[in-house]
């Protein structure tokens, strides 16, 4: 049924990418339609400009700049070192649920 509000939309998927999307929904404790629109949110933007996300390139570069501020607070900035990573955990759990 078709709303004002949220229009229906069908699509095919292979089974393979059914169970990806299923997977996902499980994993966030939502429905498979609230997982695909999350798909579509995050990877929309990206398919808009043709690109894609290099994961391992991304991890590394994380890594560096993570290893660097390390070194840089510990050196510098020992007092603070613990306030740093209180904050950090608490925003993996705010914003990331880690």
């Amino acid at each position: 049924m078709t709303t004002e509000r949220d229009p229906h939309v069908g699509v095919r998927l292979p089974r393979a990418q059914l169970a990806q999307v299923d997977e996902l929904a499980k994993d966030h404790g939502c429905s498979r339609s609230e997982a695909l629109r999350l798909v579509i949110h995050y990877g929309l933007p990206m398919a808009r400009l043709g690109t894609s996300l290099n994961i391992a390139r991304f991890a590394v570069a994380l890594e560096y700049a993570m290893a660097a501020c390390s070194v840089i607070i510990s050196r510098e900035h020992a007092d603070v070192l613990e306030r740093v990573e209180d904050t950090v955990r608490g925003r993996l759990d705010e914003f990331h649920r880690f």
